[in-house]
Formats: structure tokens, C-alpha cells, sequence
């Protein structure tokens, strides 16, 4: 290893040797390239060296990769991140034997990746997130039982099925690992390749979004989300145009849950009883248009001395939230009522004990909220354009901290809200 050796070649790119070394036999020039990154330049050549072993072009404008990308016999990582003028791939990739690492984030402008792809057999990490003009993935992806990183995917694509994977693809990928959105859900036909992808035996799988977009009248959103079994070990949830009308139960069975956002779920009058995730920290729920009332069902626990969903005097038999830190409600558009369980202090003992941050924004409707929130003190979040709630300013007061503003509907901190697991 050595200092950075900077030089110019023909004036076209500047480039680094990032690691170097000697061969037992040493060449002429006596140094060989392993690593190297292309800082300056558009189409500029590829370095010759078949002995290289990782290339980094990112954000260099570059619009089409060279044929010779074939010569780099013995490349293993591949950054081509953040090429916003990259539209395609040169067949040539997958003569790249030993790539382990292709880094495609960030290509917004790539349409398809080379449908020869499933020769990459020794490919670990595929990264493709935010190539929002990929609509499929091909068929050979189904073939790389390597991959530790993959991390977006479709479902229902409107690419010929000779061409795309399909859900049912994911069967025999179990060694993913990390963080995968799945886009383009809700079709007819994802119900049976939902089944066959069988994400609750993808155990090290730690975050999961499902993103429902199918348009279509043959949609059957519920029965693929019921399908979409997640492992037990998932630590982040996302939901995002759901439009089923309730949610699978082995959402509360996924006791690992850290983070859950449901978002854009418009056909869903009841919240999931999340309250019996016990280690959930941060909670977000956002346009929900048919949620008129959160009451005890959300807490997911037993009443002793009341019918769930009312106040009354009755306490609860369980902790419900015991972990959870940060909740947020925005653009409930028709919610009323927040309804709790009991009107006494232990009630803010048994709900939401950690509770350290609150908001609720747009929900114009709400005009309650239960004892076991009012009887909080010093949150941080606060509340913002809710006119119909009906509390005084000594109560946000009490509620939120730092609160000076005579404005009974106010908003406290920051307008942080979690918009990604």
C-alpha cells in the first residue's frame, strides 16, 4: 500500500491507484492495478488491466459503458451509482465471471438490465434502488441463489413474463439479506407467486417495503399482503397503497419490529393492534382516509373492567407500546375520535411508557385524544393544524414541551417525520 499516485492519460480522465502491489515476476513498470476510480471525464476508455479487481465511476456522467468492460476479466465490484444519463448495459457485463458487487443506485435514466444477468453466478450484492425507469427485472435473476443484497424488485410487471420475474423468482433467493422494497404489487397473479416467494424463510431479511400500485380491476391486494409473510426476524415495516380493507394478523406476530409506517392505505377503517409489538420504537401512519376512531383495538390488549373502545375506569392487564418512542399521525383526513381506556394515572404507566415524541398533523376531524396522552409531560413533536381538537393551552402545555404560543393548535421541535424505514 502506498500514497495516491495521481496521473493524466490523453488528457481524457484523471485517475487514482488505490491499492497497489508487487508480483512475484514484477512487469516492466513493476506495479499492478487492483483498484481504480475515474474521477474526470464522460467516455472516457477503461483501464486494460485484466488483474483489476474493483472500478468506481460513480456520478460520472457517463452515458454508455464501453464494450471492453468484458477485458476486466477479474473484476469483482462495479459502482456505477448515480449515472443519471446510463439507459442500458452492455451485454459484455456478464462475461464478468467474478463480479460480486454491481452498484446501480441512483441510474434514474436505466430501462432494463442484460437478460443474459444469471451468469453473474458468483454475484453477492446487487444494488438498484431509485432506477425509477427499471419496470422488471429479467428472468436469470432467479438463477443468482448468492445474492446477499437485493434490494428492490417488482411484482405485476407489463414486460412479457418470458422476460420478467415475477414474484415466485424470490423462492430460492433465502440468502438475502438487509433491506428490499417490492414494487408494482396487488395483481391477481402476484397472489400465487406471493406464495412461492416465501419471505418468511428469508431469515436474515431486516427491512421490508411492499408498495401496492397495480391499476386494474382484477386487484387482490389482501390476499397478496397475506401472502407476504415476513420472517420473524424483521426489524422495519413498510405499507404504502394498501388498498385492501383490513391488515394480515402475522403483522403482530413480527416481535423483532422496530420501525412500521403505513401510508396511503385508503380502504382501511381500523388500525392493526401494533400496540402488541413489543419492541416498536417508531411508529408513522399517513393518509388514511376511512379511519374515523383509534381506540383499544390499535393497543392490542385486554380490558379487565371495560368494553374495548370506550373510556371508563378499567385498567389494562398488559403493557401496550412498552418500547415505543416516536408516533406520528398525518393527514387522517376523516379521524374524530382518539379513545383510551381509563381516566386515572396508571394508565400512562401500562400505554406508550416510552413514549418521547408525538405528532399529529392534518387531521382537521380530531377532536379528542385519550387520558393516557394527556397525562404525558415534556414530549417533544407536537400538534399542527388540527382546529377541531379540543384542548386548552395549559394542556399542550403540559403535554409538549418549550410551549409558549397561545394558539391552542400548535407544533412543538421539528417537522421531522419518517418517511423511510
Amino acid at each position: 500500500m502506498g500514497d495516491f499516485v495521481k496521473f493524466y492519460v490523453g488528457g481524457e480522465y484523471q485517475s487514482r491507484f488505490l491499492d497497489y502491489y508487487y508480483d512475484k515476476e514484477p512487469t516492466q513498470k513493476g506495479l499492478i492495478t487492483r483498484h481504480y476510480t475515474l474521477n474526470v471525464g464522460v467516455q472516457a476508455s477503461l483501464p486494460e488491466s485484466k488483474r483489476l479487481r474493483a472500478l468506481h465511476l460513480s456520478s460520472c456522467s457517463i452515458k454508455e459503458l464501453p464494450q471492453n468492460i468484458a477485458h476486466l476479466l477479474h473484476l469483482r465490484y462495479l459502482d456505477l451509482s448515480f449515472n443519471h444519463d446510463l439507459k442500458k448495459l452492455p451485454k459484455a457485463i456478464c462475461s464478468l465471471l467474478h463480479l460480486q458487487t454491481l452498484n446501480l443506485n441512483g441510474c434514474d435514466s436505466l430501462q432494463k438490465l442484460p437478460k443474459d444477468i444469471g451468469k453473474l453466478v458468483n454475484l453477492l450484492y446487487l444494488e438498484i434502488l431509485w432506477t425509477t425507469s427499471l419496470s422488471y427485472l429479467p428472468k436469470g435473476i432467479a438463477t443468482l441463489t448468492m445474492l446477499r443484497r437485493l434490494n428492490r424488485f417488482f411484482g405485476n410487471s407489463s414486460a412479457n413474463n418470458s422476460k420478467a420475474c415475477n414474484l415466485g423468482d424470490l423462492e430460492n433467493l433465502n440468502k438475502i439479506r438487509g433491506h428490499i422494497t417490492i414494487d408494482g404489487l396487488g395483481a391477481e397473479a402476484d397472489v400465487s407467486g406471493a406464495k412461492k416467494a416465501s419471505l418468511k424463510n428469508k431469515k436474515d431479511l431486516l427491512g421490508l417495503e411492499l408498495w401496492f400500485s397495480f391499476v386494474g380491476s382484477q386487484r387482490k391486494d389482501e390476499a397478496v399482503l397475506e401472502a407476504l409473510e415476513a420472517p420473524p426476524g424483521l426489524q422495519g415495516l413498510g405499507i404504502f397503497y394498501y388498498q385492501g380493507e383490513s391488515f394480515p394478523n402475522w403483522m403482530t406476530a413480527l416481535q423483532n419490529l422496530t420501525h412500521v409506517m403505513l401510508a396511503d392505505c385508503s380502504n382501511c377503517s381500523d388500525l392493526p393492534p401494533l400496540g402488541k409489538l413489543l419492541a416498536l420504537q417508531s411508529l408513522t401512519i399517513k393518509n388514511m382516509s376511512k379511519v374515523n376512531m383509534v381506540g383499544s383495538g390499535f393497543l392490542g390488549i385486554q380490558l379487565n373492567n371495560a368494553a374495548a373502545g370506550a373510556e371508563s375506569s378499567g385498567s389494562s392487564s398488559s403493557q401496550a407500546f412498552p418500547k415505543l418512542q416516536e408516533l406520528c399521525f398525518e393527514k387522517l383526513n376523516n379521524w374524530e375520535n382518539w379513545i383510551g381506556i381509563g381516566d386515572d394515572g396508571d394508565c400512562a404507566k401500562v400505554i406508550m411508557p416510552s413514549l418521547s415524541s408525538l405528532s399529529i398533523i392534518n387531521c382537521s376531524k380530531l377532536r379528542t385524544i385519550p387520558n393516557y396522552i394527556k397525562l404525558k409531560t415534556n414530549l417533544s413533536g407536537g400538534i399542527k393544524r388540527c382546529p377541531s381538537l379540543d384542548l386548552s393551552q395549559h394542556q399542550l402545555s403540559s403535554i409538549f414541551q418549550g410551549t409558549t404560543t397561545t394558539d391552542k393548535v400548535v407544533h412543538n421541535g421539528s417537522d421531522k417525520i419518517l418517511t423511510s424505514l
